[in-house]
Formats: C-alpha cells, sequence, structure tokens
C-alpha cells in the first residue's frame, strides 16, 4: 500500500517487481480527485524507455487495473523484471 497528496496533474510512482506468470490488480481511490488513471510501466535496462505494460480504463476517482471486469494482467513472460505502478490525477487535487 502506498498514498500520497496530488495536485491536478501530478502523479505518484511505486516500485514493484513483476514476477514471471503471476497475475496483477492494482485498486486505486480518492478523497478530492475527481478523475484517477493507473498505469503498470516496465523500467527496462538503462538506455531503454520504460515501456507500459497496462492501464485502467474509464473515469472518477477511484481506478481499476485489472480485476473483475478485465481480469488481471499477466506477465506473459518466462521471466520477471522491475516495474512501477504510476498514479496520475487528471482532474482534481486530494489525497
Amino acid at each position: 500500500m502506498f498514498a500520497g497528496q496530488f495536485q491536478e496533474g501530478q502523479t505518484l510512482e511505486q516500485p514493484i517487481n513483476v514476477q514471471p506468470g503471476k497475475c496483477y490488480t492494482v485498486v486505486a481511490g480518492g478523497m478530492g480527485i475527481q478523475n484517477l488513471e493507473i498505469q503498470l510501466v516496465a523500467q527496462p535496462a538503462p538506455m531503454f524507455p520504460p515501456t507500459v505494460l497496462a492501464q485502467s480504463q474509464g473515469q472518477g476517482p477511484a481506478a481499476t487495473l485489472g480485476g473483475k471486469s478485465t481480469g488481471c494482467w499477466k506477465n506473459p513472460l518466462p521471466f520477471g523484471g522491475p516495474a512501477k505502478i504510476v498514479l496520475k490525477t487528471t482532474r482534481g487535487a486530494g489525497m
């Protein structure tokens, strides 16, 4: 779990290690935030650009990446690696 205080347009990043074949769901909720987005981004080796692996759909103060409606995001590769969860508020401010 992690939390932050947002101004409109700000992001919060949380590093994670994506395991091979594992299934991931990220749930986020905001207070005062009108629209929140989630991205799961691969952190490849230096000199390579970050790659968005998955992102939330929909709008509102709560966001879900994976879950019941779309199913979890499953790492299709036989190896894991560093990644990060990126939360971004596109409208509103708050926690």
